[in-house]
């Protein structure tokens, strides 16, 4: 998830009862967004180009997370000690409380397509439970709603009792929403699968941006990769279909370079493209990750194209991030 969504579900749980003084509300605001510090880290070693690759990384990992609810929790204990006279809280409960928010980005990013990778620096496997988009509409509705309605229904104020309720209510409507989106996504996997042919070698259905019965499924075979719409309770429709036509020599020189390694590292459906060039003796492949495949048919996420001549010496590399 973004970090709208993730300072959004802080003041959330601070409201339900968590944060009891403005020092813990902002405790689990900077604990719901500590995992993406890692962004800040690819600002000052330039590393945007490599987004995809670096962003989810180790202050994303089950390993890092006790050391991160740590490091927040004695900061804010720190500055309500020496700066914030009579206003602190013990120093447990705010690790406590750190130690929420950190599960909840956790938990959140692991719900989207985007994929996390929970077990660095063991393993640098990816996991998506494929429920949710990077900036998920309904997820935001929850969550503003809990924070809206209290000040909606009550003008003057409303009352400390009034913002419990509402923000508990919101954390039940997106957990049901997530139950939801887990059913949908299982009735969307059955329907492909029953679409499917037997030699298929791996499939997905990932989510739409606003119809939580809608998905875009992926299927490949040894020969092509299929990008279908599936509409739950329905059936799967083809919306595109690409061959794996990329000569084979070309995608071994292809695969040995640095910045289609680091794609595949993190790709979970790559396709090599062979695009012509207007110099007939070079060749030019086109790396990309169906995940971020568009209903129109372009690519947005990821990609790497690399130009070889005819002795497959690489003579111009080309990286989009996103």
């Amino acid at each position: 998830m973004e970090n709208i969504t993730h300072t959004l579900s802080a003041l959330v749980l601070s409201r339900a009862g968590l944060g009891q003084t403005k020092l813990e509300t902002a405790t689990l605001v900077i604990a719901c967004n500590l995992p993406d510090a890692d962004v800040i880290a690819q600002a000052v070693f330039g590393l945007d180009r490599a987004h995809a690759f670096s962003h989810r990384g180790l202050t994303h990992a089950v390993a890092a997370a006790p050391l991160e609810a740590l490091a927040a929790a004695t900061a804010a204990w720190a500055i309500g000690r020496f700066l914030l006279k009579g206003g602190n809280s013990p120093w447990l409960r705010l690790v406590l409380l750190s130690s929420v928010g950190l599960a909840v980005h956790l938990v959140l990013d692991y719900s989207n397509d985007y994929g996390i990778r929970l077990l660095l620096p063991f393993s640098a496997h990816w996991f998506a439970r494929d429920l949710t988009k990077l900036l998920d509409f309904w997820v935001l509705i929850a969550l503003i709603l809990g924070l809206l309605i209290p000040r909606l229904l009550n003008p003057g104020g409303p009352s400390p009792k009034s913002t419990r309720t509402a923000s508990i209510l919101s954390l039940v409507l997106l957990t049901a929403y997530l139950g939801f989106k887990e059913v949908s996504h299982r009735v969307a996997l059955a329907t492909l699968d029953s679409s499917a042919q037997s030699d298929v070698t791996q499939r997905a259905c990932l989510p739409g941006s606003l119809n939580p019965l809608e998905w875009t499924g992926i299927v490949e075979t040894p020969g092509e990769f299929r990008v279908l719409t599936v509409a739950v309770p329905g059936r799967a429709r083809v919306r595109e279909r690409l061959e794996k036509s990329c000569p084979r020599h070309l995608v071994e020189a292809a695969g040995r370079n640095r910045e289609v390694q680091l794609l595949l590292s993190f790709a979970r459906f790559p396709v090599f493209r062979l695009r012509k060039t207007r110099d007939s003796g070079r060749s030019s492949v086109l790396v990309e990750d169906l995940r971020w495949q568009s209903n129109k048919g372009y690519n947005v996420g990821p990609s790497v194209l690399l130009t070889f001549d005819d002795q497959l010496h690489l003579v111009d590399e080309r990286s989009r991030s996103w």
